[in-house]
């Protein structure tokens, strides 16, 4: 492997941003570095883009809690993978509701 392998996390994890692969290094591997998936994500729909030798990117659906669960095999990543945590649908609409309107409060999402 080369030093320059990286991986990009983004969307709802604590800390998005560009991480080197230290070797081998699986999707939650992955995800801790960027501090774990926030209290937002859907962890049902993770998405990894990975682009291929011949230039075309895929994205490939993982459901992480079937990971955690020991369900599924945790998917190796590789360098140029971009990791998406999308968020919970519901989720974002409870903390735009107990954040977004003044005056409500005593409302939070756990």
């Amino acid at each position: 492997l080369h030093a320059s392998q990286q991986v990009t996390l983004f969307g709802a994890v604590q800390k998005p941003g560009v991480y080197p692969l230290p070797g081998r290094t699986t999707l939650l591997q992955a995800l801790a570095m960027g501090g774990g998936i926030n209290r937002v994500a859907n962890q049902e729909e993770v998405v990894v883009f990975r682009t291929e030798p011949s230039g075309n990117v895929h994205g490939y659906l993982v459901n992480v809690d079937e990971i955690v669960s020991g369900a599924k095999a945790d998917p190796e990543v590789i360098g140029s993978d971009r990791i998406v945590v999308p968020e919970s649908g519901m989720a974002a609409f409870w903390r735009s509701f107990s954040f977004g309107i003044p005056g409500i409060g005593g409302y939070s999402l756990y």
